[in-house]
Order: structure tokens, then C-alpha cells, then sequence
């Protein structure tokens, strides 16, 4: 319950992108935006809790309603929690190599919310043999394959991701394409985002069931 009660009041015109509240369970909570279409925002709490009603004035303070559970919150930068992950030691070891290791630190860009679209150890071994081996001896290529799977602008949250939708990110040559499969479940590009909405101090990480290529905007 203490997740679910911050110690200041913060009003619905208080609410900023990235504004961490803090609770009187002693963790920071993390409020994000979510664009819908483009145009309309909603409030994304922790744990898929979505803030659905604002302002409900009480005589001690004011209480907003959520559509989920907080939950336990779970803290750390975007590397604490891929490393708690064990199916992406790979991409990690890739990142660290490429000398990009700043980026899940939130180091660079400073102050700047990463969405990390990670792919699986799996993922890796599913491309096509030699490849892989080829972008860790090419750090020119490997930089600008790593830097594909982060959108830079901001954390996108999975209820943010709408089919059709174009997704910056630091590659800045190349834009994701976000859809939906026949099962429902979210793609980037040609992978599906298996795991997702893992929430970290300066982002947040989807786990993806593939490698992600980049390729120039005008052929996407």
C-alpha cells in the first residue's frame, strides 16, 4: 500500500514526463507519459498501472485512480536491469565492447529517457551464421547496429506503441516501424517484443525475440 502514496501532493497539472515521485515506501516512482496516436497522453505509473482518473479531492489530500496494481517497485538504471537478465549477457557483452555502456548508465545523453529494445541471446544465434562475429571485429558497424535498438525519443512504454507508428532512434539513419502480428503481440521491425515495460530510472527495456537491423528511412 506505502508504494501507492507519495509524501508531497502532486495535482494532475504537477504531473511532468520522467517525474519521479517519491513514495512512503522510500522508492522512487517514475511517472511517463504515453502518446497515444500522436496526440492524447496518458499517465503510466509502474507495473502497467496506468493512471485513469485525476484531482479527486479529499480533505487530507487528492487521490488519482489506477487501472492496475503498483506492486513492488523495482529500481535501477536500464544496465541494472538487463543485467538481472540473463538471456541478454550477449548484448550486453556487445554493448560494452562497442564502448556504449553510458548509454544504459544514463551517462549519454545526459538526462535523456532510452527505450532499449533488447534482444535475446536467442535472437542472436537465430542470425545468419558468421554475422554476429562480423559486427564484434566492425565497431563502426557494430556502433550503428547497437544504436538501432534505442528510440531516442523517450521512454515508449508498450500501451504507447500503436500499429504504423515511426520511432526515432539514436542510429538517426534509420526509424523503427512499429505492428502487431495475427497473435496480437508487438513488433519492431520483424521482431516481437517478448518481455516488455521493464522499468529503469532513465528509460525503460523491452525484451525482443530478434536482432534489429537498421535500414535508411526513405526504404521504410
Amino acid at each position: 500500500m506505502r508504494y501507492h502514496i507519495l509524501n508531497q501532493r502532486k495535482d494532475r497539472a504537477d504531473l511532468k514526463d520522467e517525474l519521479v515521485f517519491e513514495t512512503l515506501a522510500g522508492h522512487g516512482l517514475t511517472g511517463r507519459f504515453i502518446n497515444y496516436d500522436g496526440y492524447s497522453k496518458n499517465v503510466q505509473l509502474y507495473n502497467d498501472a496506468e493512471i485513469s482518473s485525476f484531482d479527486h479531492e479529499a480533505t487530507n489530500g487528492v487521490i488519482h485512480t489506477l487501472n492496475n496494481v503498483v506492486g513492488h517497485i523495482q529500481s535501477g538504471t536500464l544496465l541494472d536491469i538487463a543485467k538481472e537478465r540473463e538471456e541478454l549477457s550477449e548484448i550486453l557483452k556487445a554493448i560494452d565492447a562497442a564502448g556504449l555502456t553510458d548509454l544504459l548508465t544514463g551517462a549519454i545523453p545526459a538526462s535523456t529517457p532510452l527505450t532499449f529494445a533488447a534482444p535475446t541471446n536467442d535472437a542472436i544465434k537465430k542470425l545468419p551464421g558468421g554475422t554476429w562475429d562480423a559486427l564484434l571485429n566492425n565497431r563502426t558497424q557494430l556502433t550503428d547496429v547497437l544504436q538501432y535498438h534505442f528510440a531516442s525519443a523517450g521512454t515508449w512504454m508498450t500501451r504507447g506503441l500503436v500499429d504504423k507508428l515511426k520511432v526515432e532512434t539514436l542510429n538517426k539513419k534509420a526509424n523503427w516501424t512499429v505492428s502487431f502480428d495475427s497473435q496480437n503481440a508487438i513488433k519492431i521491425d520483424d521482431a516481437s517484443i517478448v518481455f516488455g515495460d521493464l522499468s529503469a530510472t532513465n528509460g525503460v527495456v523491452h525484451i525482443i525475440d530478434g536482432v534489429l537491423l537498421p535500414h535508411p528511412k526513405t526504404n521504410r
